[in-house]
């Protein structure tokens, strides 16, 4: 009998909106979509457990006064699964997630209470380096990405904030593939909204990916690519079908 995997490590939180949503760059011509890299991907998870781990006890009603950040370079190399010789390759990292938006889907605004299919953000607002040290990054992450990462009740009008999945570090920073991170996390969105059955159309797989295949066989590819890798290092399972004609993958996750 082959041995379940059990994963164990450390656990961020990310809200179903950042999980369901996409990523874009703005240009001349209007914005485009995108994925960051498999690098960018590790640099931003590693924010979120550094930020989570020290604003544990911070209520979102708070969260205006809480986007100034300072974080020590050599905290974020600890946590990244393949080490660089000097932090170059992280300063790059924040630059590009400097640069990319983020759309959220299905968010509800902390303030208003009032709710969006679709709501444009940016990741981080600032950044800088402090002339003492500049493996300190001084930086302000955009108001409405910030409560994305608070992950508590308001207790001044009783309610929650956002719906949150839990995702383990350590199996996304395994996964050597921007791909197979972006599945698998919002795989584990959909299992912990105690769902195993899903299906995804030609736009829905083109804005999780980043892509804008026109056809449903390059988006498969990506699919089949990923599968064995996910299931290697993880412990989620799942089955896929291509449906061409209705252009749709459908998944099925496995129990448990």
């Amino acid at each position: 009998m082959k041995k379940k995997k059990i994963e164990k490590g450390k656990i961020i939180y990310k809200q179903n909106p950042v999980i369901r949503g996409h990523f874009i760059t703005n240009e001349e011509n209007g914005s485009k979509l995108t994925l960051i890299s498999e690098f960018d991907f590790d640099v931003l998870n590693a924010i979120y457990l550094t930020t989570q781990q020290n604003l544990f006890a911070a209520q979102p009603i708070r969260y205006k006064a809480l986007v100034k950040l300072e974080i020590n370079l050599q905290d974020i190399q600890k946590l990244l699964p393949r080490k660089r010789k000097d932090y170059t390759d992280i300063k790059n990292s924040l630059h590009n997630l400097f640069s990319t938006d983020i759309v959220l889907k299905d968010f509800m605004h902390p303030e208003t209470g009032k709710s969006y299919k679709e709501y444009h953000t940016h990741i981080i607002h600032k950044y800088g380096y402090a002339k003492e040290n500049t493996n300190i990054c001084e930086m302000e992450l955009d108001e409405l990405f910030l409560i994305n990462i608070l992950r508590h009740t308001d207790k001044q009008s009783d309610k929650k904030i956002g719906n949150f999945t839990p995702i383990r570090f350590e199996s996304v920073a395994a996964l050597k593939s921007k791909f197979a991170k972006r599945l698998y996390e919002y795989m584990s969105g959909v299992k912990n909204s105690s769902k195993i059955e899903f299906n995804l159309g030609i736009d829905a797989l083109n804005k999780l990916f980043g892509t804008n295949h026109q056809v449903m066989s390059r988006l498969s590819e990506i699919v089949k690519r990923v599968h064995q890798q996910i299931e290697k290092e993880t412990s989620l399972k799942f089955e896929y079908q291509t449906f061409k004609e209705d252009k749709l993958i459908s998944f099925k996750m496995a129990e448990g």
